[in-house]
């Protein structure tokens, strides 16, 4: 595939989205470069996203209740998305060598030009996606796109990294954990860019920086050697519940990792997030005529990141029911 053809990369998107089954075969003899494989397919797709989300948080808004529609600037979008797309582009190398490394661990066959090609081609749903940023409320959909993305994956590391069928799905399990953590690593770097400056004039920070930096880097390590037990562990019968724990080590890794890379992006500070009992306070005691019947909150922590929520239900004497979460 030379240059931008357009009529190349829809065909492409309609096969790999609707027929991937029979698409993978297709794919795994092409021969094609990396510098191919980023200005003809790559590029122009990973776009998508950012300037559909720089559009839908920009120009078309957010809705927030009880405040009406809330836009944010322009110029301050812009250049996090230009930082989020560069930083999106080096991921999917990222996550070939990822996926060219893991491949004879699962009995498959190292080659980076297929792993790319895995990379690139098994993120097109995640990226089609994308253009339901255009309307904030519909982002869930977006998430949803991602996920077929998996299926994908699932589909194409046997049949272009030469993986057994049978090991497919551990081989995907790992590519999919590695990817998560890259991803976050992405946004997080991408936020240490915006706040650049500041950290550049405070050097007490910056040793904070450094310090988290180095930290993560220990937990990537363990990270990927939490990876490579689970997938040994998957290719033979495992006593006491082994094959789970190593995969179980590997998620813990994943969470300190991410852990790691947020403090790094806020300048090397333990950020908490508001206590669920303020936020309960938030809630009014009616909405449009309606009483709150029920309040609830809870702070939870999943793979390094803690998140506060409240939640409230009202109801109408016409049977009207409206939940509101914060």
């Amino acid at each position: 595939m030379k240059g931008v053809d357009v009529m190349n990369i829809v065909e492409r998107v309609k096969n790999i989205l609707l027929q991937p089954k029979t698409e993978w075969p297709v794919i795994e003899p092409e021969q094609t470069s990396a510098q191919a494989l980023y200005t003809g397919y790559i590029m122009p797709l990973a776009a998508i996203g950012p300037i559909a989300m720089l559009v839908g948080l920009s120009v078309v808004g957010v809705q927030v209740p009880f405040m009406g529609t809330t836009r944010l600037p322009f110029s301050s979008l812009l250049s996090q998305m230009l930082v989020s797309y560069v930083l999106g582009l080096a991921g999917v190398y990222v996550l070939a060598l990822i996926i060219n490394t893991l491949a004879p661990t699962f009995g498959g066959t190292s080659n980076l030009t297929q792993a790319l090609k895995v990379a690139a081609y098994g993120a097109t749903a995640a990226w089609v996606g994308g253009v339901f940023h255009l309307l904030p409320s519909l982002g869930i959909l977006g998430l949803l796109a991602a996920f077929y993305t998996l299926y994908l994956l699932y589909l194409g590391l046997p049949v272009l990294m030469k993986s057994p069928p049978e090991r497919s799905l551990g081989y995907t399990v790992s590519v999919v954990i590695a990817a998560i953590v890259l991803f976050v690593v992405i946004g997080a770097i991408s936020a240490s860019f915006v706040g650049l400056p500041r950290a550049v004039t405070q050097s007490r920070e910056e040793q904070k920086v450094t310090k988290e930096l180095e930290q993560a880097g220990k937990s990537l390590e363990s990270f990927t050697k939490g990876l490579e037990k689970a997938g040994q562990s998957s290719g033979s019968t495992q006593v006491g519940g082994e094959s789970s724990t190593n995969l179980g080590d590997a998620m813990q890794a994943a969470g300190n990792v991410m852990q790691a890379f947020n403090r790094a992006a806020s300048g090397g500070k333990t950020m908490e997030p508001v206590d669920f009992r303020h936020l309960k306070e938030l809630l009014p005691e009616s909405v449009d005529g309606m009483q709150r019947a029920e309040v609830s909150g809870e702070k939870s922590t999943a793979l390094g990141m803690t998140i506060s929520k409240a939640e409230a239900r009202y109801t109408g004497e016409d049977r009207r029911v409206i939940d509101v979460t914060i």
